[in-house]
């Protein structure tokens, strides 16, 4: 132990509470007609942290929570999940309305007699060694979580209250300074990936000289993919199969292949071949880059025979807003979004000459390669920050702040 340091067991200092399920729930939206602050309670959930508050708050009707009282949360009381993802830790905020303390989470308060600050209690269960005590306690392996029981019988160490203030007003200053840090570069990154895709929607909003305007149904035809069941397909590709190309492969980047029976020539992608994904969440993702047989829910866009057109044109103009915004505006509010060959057909397309498709193709590889540089640049800012807090952190609590 720490020399200085105090050891208990957090049901020794802090009272510890879960959430009681009773009542009814109402959405915001339901509310708007209701004084919350006379009749109406938020339900506070961690999942309201990590969406940074006050998008779609639950509120709960205080006449049929008649274990408010019990549950009630207090401006500063920490609050801690406890199933799903454990461990994410925040400080109840000023809401300006009553709270109670919502499911998988519990409610973390310093007794009085216990000389321990809420704000040690955040930095410690936010510090690396914090991590680890819900870690020891975490079971589960369809879903992770811990017990009130378990929780409250951790040990965790503390020095006196006159430390816990000096070590939490470095840890502040700090951490204002590294947020400060991190918000420059989150911004940064932001912007890098606005600079491609304002580049791209500036070319393809306007009509440029010696463009010819047509539609897509009019220059390409559209080709399904090919629907093969999980048991057609192989994780070890044998000499007759090809790689089955599915919207992970796209997406997910990092799925490993699967191999299909070579089903013909008509499903067959190759490299330089464009996808664009039909159904589900990732309706409108442009898919190139890999070779094998497309599935079902994936469809190739193939320019006819009386037009000469680039993949690489292709590629950077079904990325761009022209496309991208008109299937966004179909799929808005759709519970299952599905693109027709009816919605695509009729959406513009510019014809250019060859070499300008080149030419332009050229400058956006380009534009994109720097744009790409930049965003990795400004991620590993904000990882090598989010490092740094992890470092003071565990210095702190190790009494070497």
């Amino acid at each position: 132990m720490k020399q200085g340091w105090t050891k208990n067991l957090i049901q020794e200092v802090c009272l510890v509470t879960d959430y009681v399920a009773n009542g009814s729930f109402k959405s915001l939206k339901d509310n708007v007609q209701y004084n919350y602050e006379r009749d109406y309670a938020i339900l506070l959930r961690t999942t309201d942290y990590v969406k940074n508050w006050k998008k779609g708050f639950v509120y709960v009707s205080k006449d049929s929570y008649k274990f408010l009282k019990k549950s009630g949360l207090s401006v500063g009381d920490i609050i801690i999940s406890s199933v799903g993802n454990p461990g994410i830790t925040f400080k109840v905020p000023d809401l300006g309305i009553p709270m109670t303390l919502g499911p998988n989470s519990i409610l973390v308060r310093s007794l009085d007699e216990a000389n321990l600050t809420h704000d040690f209690i955040y930095y410690l269960f936010n510090s690396p060694i914090g991590k680890n005590l819900i870690d020891s306690i975490t079971t589960g392996t369809t879903q992770s979580k811990f017990n009130k029981t378990n929780f409250r019988n951790l040990s965790i160490q503390f020095p006196s209250l006159e430390e816990q203030k000096q070590i939490v007003a470095k840890l502040d200053q700090c951490f204002e300074a590294i947020d400060k840090a991190k918000a420059n570069a989150a911004k940064n990154l932001e912007n890098a990936k606005e600079l491609f895709q304002s580049k791209l929607n500036d070319i393809f909003s306007q009509k440029g000289e010696g463009w010819v305007e047509k539609k897509l149904g009019d220059v390409f035809v559209f080709r399904q993919g090919i629907q093969r069941g999980v048991q057609f397909q192989s994780e070890v590709k044998s000499r007759s199969q090809v790689r089955f190309l599915r919207i992970v492969d796209y997406t997910q980047g990092a799925e490993a292949p699967r191999y299909i029976d070579n089903p013909g020539d008509k499903y067959l992608m190759s490299k330089d071949d464009i996808a664009i994904v039909r159904y589900g969440a990732s309706t409108g993702f442009i898919c190139n880059g890999y070779e094998g047989a497309l599935a079902n829910n994936l469809f190739r866009i193939i320019p006819n025979k009386d037009y000469v057109i680039k993949s690489e044109y292709l590629y950077y103009y079904l990325k761009s807003k022209v496309f991208q915004h008109i299937i966004q505006i179909a799929m808005n509010g759709v519970a299952m979004p599905a693109i027709s060959f009816g919605l695509i057909r009729d959406i513009p397309f510019y014809i250019i000459p060859l070499e300008q498709q080149k030419q332009l193709a050229s400058e956006l590889d380009a534009l994109k390669e720097q744009t790409q540089s930049l965003e990795s640049k400004y991620q590993q800012e904000l990882n090598s920050l989010e490092e740094l807090k992890k470092s003071i952190l565990q210095k702190a609590f190790e009494g070497e702040l």
